[in-house]
């Protein structure tokens, strides 16, 4: 599986980096057949908004999309 880890407003750390390829691999273990996977961490830089550090996940195979997105006030 292909797995592309970006960060937009954030830097990604290698721990951050490691975590997310982790968990995406122990998704791929359980589901065969997923062919790319896209990790976005997002810092939303709006002041109102308490839960500033976003993940987005999107994966992707045999025709099929799957997407979650969690948000926190911390990143780990």
């Amino acid at each position: 599986m292909e797995v592309t880890i970006r960060g937009r407003n954030v830097e990604v750390t290698d721990r951050l980096r490691a975590a997310a390829e982790e968990k995406v691999s122990r998704l791929s273990r359980h589901h065969e057949g997923w062919e790319q996977a896209e990790v976005q961490f997002i810092e939303e830089r709006n002041p109102r908004i308490s839960a500033k550090e976003v993940c987005e996940a999107t994966l992707r195979g045999h025709g099929r999309i799957i997407r979650a997105k969690a948000a926190s006030a911390d990143s780990m």
